[in-house]
């Protein structure tokens, strides 16, 4: 057998094509790019096929002998039925498209009767798998020791009286960890299949309790020994084999795990049916577990609830798969987990095409309870209208009753079509931070902040715990830039025992005043380990951007802290100057020389991705790092996996200079419409810069500029400082208005005795004000049209030509406006209505004229126009609009005599 083997009825993957219709072999509800609440359902839902019963299950039961045609099992050489068996699985995996496999060791391939002989059997096998992943792109979710089927686990394995018996289960499991580790395996799962007890009366409970804590340690340390990055996972089941089994269920397995110091070490893999047969429900041991922060993946076999065994069958409750699909969205969804089917046919299934069918309705079932947009919960509306909502006041039978409503209002409303309750009787029932996962919106984030710190200073620390477990990096680090010292003091402690790869999103994202707090906390509680461990998980080009926003001393302590590779890094980045392509450049890019073949190269993005700011491009070198080409990911998906990056890279490369300007840089990535940029030194690639360098480039020069039009530096406005600095600052662009308005009065006073009545003056508000805007909305288009490139100076005429036709038609109106007015306000007053619709014109034109010639000035001056224009052409306008005024009415005066 083979690959190119047809072992079902289809050769194509299976497709979605919506509930409407009648293909047994097509998705209704799961379609892995449809995005909920931002992200696609394949990423959501991280679908794995286990190998254990639907490649090892034969169909026996007690009272039956095996029903599936699994023509493996009759292959004499174990190697022969592993690949047969590998072959018929990854053909299944393909045509289901989904990401991800899982195993135990015994699953892939016969361990055979020594333990040599399974250590060499696996070797073989890993390799066939291997081969299988990289042919088809699909990964490991989890690897597993099987340490329950072999005679020798009768008494168990890590728990085993047998001092052999422990030894041996621990070299299989070093065996299947370094397996899982070699095949990039994202988590190593622990199930104590015989971890327990028949009866207490030749149980020595406490020895077996403390042996199995010492049997986990040694999978901890060896796990860290080998540089394995992926989970580690314990599957709680209260019973089955055994009567009574120590993981019994998610509390008994924390409770343990925290009795040996472990449970930092260790997440949960929970499956439904050992849940029910906790006597909980699927979804309180996800909602415990995410509390409780062991929240790590899911097996999504169901159990029958007439049934007191593990029945292992595939999901088809949609209320039970929608309640426990809210509980995994509230936690915040997968990190390294997924949701696996390690699920059974029934005996009489017997056709191949029953797998398609079976995991096809369990993929569907769980799309469709992922499904929230068609959600209408009665959401908390009292925050957004600004009503406030008392901290802590309900009681616990209260709030019991609230979130039992909110969960149970979510499906009745998922699944029928019922008209929304009135709002006002239960704006004032659901608890704020209750909110449904992907209602919130941006604007609540400052309603969250609200009630945070209420919780704060009511003392309700629990709240706060709960309420921060549910929001993401970028919500936390908002919540931690925007709480006073004290806030701030007590929220850290809760935020920094998140894991180091968590606090490194939150981290860059602080501002200058929460990162100096965040060093000199960890500085104050020695926590260097701690900083390290975080800082080898950020960019460099993020740390530049924290190493500069920090006080002297916490920048140095943080400079000694840092992996001496890092500071390095980042040290050489800091040499080039502020505002330079250097400066904000990342290190973290994939490049490759031109002899690697396009295998070779995804191979690299496979092995480098996650490490990478983007895996988008494939960055061509020589030997001495030269920038030679660049090859997209998209080229590379298309391109046969023999040809080498030479044939098919782009050696046309635009890129830029360590010393380029950041602005430029951004305008480079926008007009060439870039993911990234390579920036380069005398030739030698040095970083990129993404287009997330590139919003941040914008953000920062947009504020720089809005702060230096308010005589601000960048920022200074929002750390409170010195009053007297800013007074400083702001005086002389104060003191240019100053003076223009000083040359008003005067050329009031020197006019005035042509002004033939005080009516006359009523109108200076409105001739100044209305030539004041023109001017603004004139020179703001210029502005935006030199900043973006749209106009040039050579169009200065084309654009002031423009300019002015449109202040002569805006004139004409309100001139027309104001004759009027003034002929009906102040009826008798003679020329008054000539004199002030010719003055608006003619101010009009005039500030038309400087707001869009002043920009292009300044532009060829190599002046900022953002910043000098405003201040200029303001008081340019006071000045020269009065002086129309005043000439308008001493000329119409002058006219009729």
């Amino acid at each position: 057998m083979s690959m190119s083997t047809r072992f079902f009825s289809i050769d194509s993957p299976i497709c979605y094509e919506g509930p409407q219709t009648d293909n047994p072999l097509a998705f209704r509800y799961y379609d892995p790019t449809r995005l909920v609440n931002g992200k696609s359902m394949k990423e959501h839902l991280r679908f794995a096929v286990c190998y254990w019963h639907n490649f090892v299950g034969n169909g026996s039961d007690p009272f039956g002998e095996p029903t599936f045609p699994k023509f493996w099992a009759n292959y004499p050489d174990p190697i022969d039925a592993a690949k047969a068996k590998a072959d018929y699985a990854f053909q299944l995996f393909k045509l289901l498209d989904v990401p991800y496999f899982c195993f135990h060791d015994a699953d892939v391939v016969s361990l055979g009767n020594s333990f040599a002989e399974g250590q060499r059997n696996l070797a073989v096998s890993e390799d066939i798998l291997r081969k299988k992943m990289d042919e088809t792109g699909i990964k490991l979710l989890w690897g597993t020791a099987n340490l329950f089927s072999h005679k020798r686990y009768m008494a168990g394995a890590a728990t085993s009286p047998e001092p052999d018996v422990f030894a041996y289960a621990a070299a299989q499991v070093k065996n299947a960890l370094e397996m899982t580790h070699r095949l990039k395996g994202e988590n190593y799962v622990l199930w104590g299949g015989r971890e327990g007890y028949d009866t207490l009366m030749n149980t020595d409970l406490k020895r077996e309790l403390d042996q199995l804590a010492r049997f986990l340690s040694l999978v901890v340390n060896h796990k860290h020994k080998i540089g394995f990055k992926g989970t580690l996972l314990i599957e709680p089941k209260p019973q089955e084999p055994t009567k009574h089994q120590y993981d019994y269920d998610v509390a008994s397995v924390y409770g343990f795990l925290k009795h040996y110091g472990l449970e930092k070490e260790f997440k949960v893999n929970i499956e439904a049916n050992h849940a029910t047969l906790a006597g909980h429900t699927f979804e309180h041991e996800i909602a415990l577990a995410s509390v409780l922060g062991i929240f790590g993946s899911l097996d999504m076999n169901r159990g029958d609830d007439r049934c007191g065994w593990d029945t292992d069958q595939f999901p088809n409750n949609l209320h039970d798969i929608t309640l426990a699909m809210y509980e995994v969205l509230k936690a915040g969804g997968f990190t390294t987990g997924g949701l696996n089917f390690d699920a059974k046919l029934r005996r009489q299934s017997i056709d191949h095409d029953d797998l398609l069918y079976a995991h096809i309705g369990g993929m569907d079932i769980c799309a469709r309870g992922l499904l929230t947009e068609n959600w209408k919960p009665c959401a908390p509306r009292a925050m957004r209208s600004g009503r406030a909502i008392p901290a802590n006041k309900s009681s616990p039978l209260r709030q019991v009753w609230n979130h039992s409503m909110n969960m149970c209002l979510s499906i009745i409303y998922l699944h029928r079509s019922i008209p929304d309750p009135d709002e006002k009787g239960f704006d004032s029932v659901y608890p704020s931070h209750r909110l449904i996962p992907g209602m919130v919106h941006l604007q609540d984030k400052d309603d969250i902040l609200s009630v945070i710190t209420a919780h704060l200073h009511e003392e309700n620390l629990s709240a706060v715990e709960n309420i921060l477990s549910d929001l993401k990096s970028n919500d936390i680090a908002y919540v931690l830039c925007h709480t006073d010292r004290d806030e701030f003091s007590v929220l850290l402690p809760m935020v920094i025992n998140y894991k180091p790869a968590d606090l490194a999103e939150i981290v860059p994202e602080l501002s200058s005043d929460a990162l100096n707090r965040f060093i000199e906390y960890c500085r104050e509680n020695q926590l260097e380990r701690l900083v390290k461990d975080i800082f080898r998980e950020i960019f460099n080009d993020d740390a530049v951007s924290i190493l500069s926003s920090l006080h002297k001393d916490e920048a140095a302590w943080l400079s000694r802290t840092m992996d001496n590779r890092d500071y390095a890094l980042t040290r050489m980045m800091l040499e080039y100057p502020e505002e330079s392509a250097g400066r904000m450049m990342s290190t973290d890019f994939i490049s490759a020389p031109s002899t690697h073949t396009v295998l070779e190269a995804l191979n690299l993005i496979k092995e480098r991705g996650e490490e990478v700011e983007t895996a988008n491009y494939v960055y061509v070198t020589d030997n001495e790092g030269i920038l030679k080409g660049v090859v997209s990911l998209r080229e590379l998906v298309f391109q046969p996996n023999n040809r080498r990056l030479a044939d098919i890279m782009n050696d046309d490369v635009i890129h830029i200079e360590t010393m380029t300007d950041q602005e430029e840089a951004a305008k480079a990535v926008e007009h060439y419409n870039l993911s990234a940029i390579p920036v380069t030194d005398n030739g030698v690639l040095k970083g990129i810069i993404t287009v997330d360098d590139v919003i941040d480039i914008i953000r920062a020069e947009t504020t720089e500029d809005i702060m230096k039009l308010a005589g601000s530096a960048s920022g200074d406005i929002y750390s409170a400082p010195s009053p007297i600095k800013s007074a400083l600052r702001r005086f002389p662009w104060l003191a240019v208005a100053f003076m223009g308005g000083m040359i008003t009065v005067k050329i009031m006073g020197w006019l005035s005795d042509a002004i033939p009545r005080i009516e006359f003056l009523a109108f200076v508000p409105v001739i100044g004000g209305m030539s004041g805007n023109v001017a603004n909305q004139a020179s703001t288009v210029i502005v935006r049209g030199l900043a973006t490139g749209k106009i040039h100076i050579s169009r200065l005429r084309h654009v002031l030509i423009s300019e002015l036709l449109t202040a002569l038609i805006l004139g004409t109106a309100f001139g027309g406006m104001l004759y009027f007015t003034s002929e009906l306000e102040f009826e008798g007053v003679v020329n008054l209505g000539i004199t002030v619709s010719a003055a608006i014109i003619c101010s009009m034109l005039a500030a038309s004229f400087f707001g869009s010639t002043v920009p292009m000035l300044f532009n060829a001056l190599s002046i900022d126009p953002a910043i000098a224009t405003g201040p200029f052409v303001t008081v340019s306008i006071d000045i020269v609009g009065m002086l129309i005024y005043m000439i308008s009415i001493h000329t119409v005066v002058y006219l009729t005599g």
